[in-house]
């Protein structure tokens, strides 16, 4: 979990500064009406790295939410087979119970 909190904070980290790095990018062509080849090419780049880096987050995301969700489910197995031991032992206990209450009761009809 703090791995997937790391990864999720470079990325979001990483996102930001291409983030401001386009916007200044659009602002200095918007100002200057000319961009070079370079910058040009610049902006392509980090657009495509801004959408891989979102795209890894979502995955990242996808795949704690699966692993949450395996680990839930392991649980819940673990849960069910220690409930069906519990409804096996009160089985028997009720069943000792009923054994000694139906040798008990022709004696204590008796008494009665």
């Amino acid at each position: 979990m703090e791995q997937f909190s790391e990864l999720e904070g470079r990325i979001k980290s990483a996102l930001d500064r291409i983030s401001i790095s386009i916007e200044r990018s659009k602002s200095f062509q918007a100002n200057n009406n000319v961009m070079d080849q370079d910058l040009s090419n610049k902006v392509a780049e980090l657009t495509a790295a801004n959408k891989q880096l979102e795209y890894q987050l979502q995955q990242a995301s996808v795949n704690q939410e699966a692993s949450e969700v395996s680990e839930l489910r392991a649980q819940l197995e673990k849960l069910e087979l220690e409930r069906q031991k519990e409804t096996k032992e009160m089985q028997r206990l009720y069943d000792q119970l009923a054994t000694a209450l139906g040798e008990g009761n022709a004696t204590i009809g008796e008494d009665a």
